[in-house]
């Protein structure tokens, strides 16, 4: 029998005991600005709508987060311009199995972005869509290549949906981590390791925007996430929004040179990977021998807008 979840706001309203100072908010959103308007200049590494093109595949999450840190972004591109609820995973379709550049059209990282995106825009129109689409097509987002939505995302997309309609809340999953889609794991989640984490991190920061706060497992998992991974700015930022608002160990990495430089973007002569928050620091946080591939710094655009509480659901907490 499952056991169900119940959010008590109460308990897990956002704190704002300690903000991390001024001086360094300024300088970082300084930086996310520079990256943004560096981006727009630089030939071809944002496309027309407004997505990164340093990783095609996982362009729509990218853009999502992109546009949370305050860049003009056309997510409704990667829509089927004919079939509302179907989604690609870039605007321009150029990953997927026509292109033999991946085994599915979407995933649930995409989907994962795609809820924040919707989330931003108060778009519940197209949340509509997409859970229609779903579940016109037995639970799958990519039905030809059996990747279904899972609990935990359906969960997001209905509830906002219900929040937009003013209707009963879905209840929560046991388990907040979007790959078991099934709900079929042990209600202790295990610490999660590299895209996996980083899905299930941002599933728990779209839910705590949409209700002011996070479940005792949600944050169970933020705790467990940012011990295991201290350099991950994103976790460390993500776990302190919703405890202390301490963002001095985010902040700190976010202002590392060798990571980030303040004069130009980043390269993969800086960091492998273009997205460092969905690795375990490994290799991929290793710089590349020349020559430099230039990244978009959605990693670091989007931490901003964790970091300075830049999303929907803080600016409501906020008035």
């Amino acid at each position: 029998m499952r056991i169900l979840l119940v959010l008590t706001l109460a308990a897990c309203s956002h704190s704002t005991k300690s903000q991390p100072t001024t001086a360094n908010v300024d300088q970082l959103r300084t930086k996310a600005a520079n990256y943004i308007a560096w981006g727009k200049a630089q030939a071809g590494l944002i496309d027309g709508q407004g997505f990164p093109t340093d990783d095609a595949c996982d362009a729509l999450e990218r853009a999502c987060l992109y546009m949370a840190g305050g860049a003009k972004v056309n997510y409704a591109a990667a829509e089927d311009p004919t079939t509302p609820g179907l989604w690609y995973r870039d605007s321009a379709r150029t990953c997927g199995p026509a292109n033999n550049t991946s085994e599915s059209r979407f995933s649930r990282d995409m989907a994962d972005g795609l809820g924040l995106c919707l989330w931003q825009a108060d778009d519940t129109q197209r949340a509509k869509d997409t859970i229609a689409y779903v579940n016109a097509n037995q639970g799958y987002i990519d039905p030809d290549a059996k990747i279904l939505l899972g609990v935990p995302l359906a969960y997001l997309f209905e509830t906002l949906i219900a929040k937009a309609d003013s209707t009963p809340l879905p209840t929560a999953p046991s388990d907040p981590n979007v790959e078991d889609t099934t709900q079929t794991a042990s209600l202790t989640t295990p610490v999660l390791s590299n895209y996996v984490a980083h899905l299930t991190e941002i599933g728990i920061l779209w839910d705590g925007l949409m209700h002011g706060g996070v479940s005792a497992v949600e944050m169970d998992v933020l705790k467990n996430e940012a011990a295991a991974m201290p350099r991950n700015a994103l976790f460390q930022a993500i776990l302190h929004k919703y405890t202390d608002g301490d963002q001095s160990a985010a902040l700190t990495v976010a202002m590392d040179e060798t990571l980030f430089p303040n004069d130009r973007l980043p390269t993969s002569c800086d960091h492998h990977a273009s997205y460092l928050w969905e690795w375990d620091v490994d290799s991929n946080w290793q710089p590349d021998p020349a020559p430099c591939v230039t990244w978009a710094g959605t990693d670091l655009v989007f931490l901003y807008a964790v970091v300075a509480d830049e999303m929907r659901g803080d600016k409501q907490a906020a008035q």
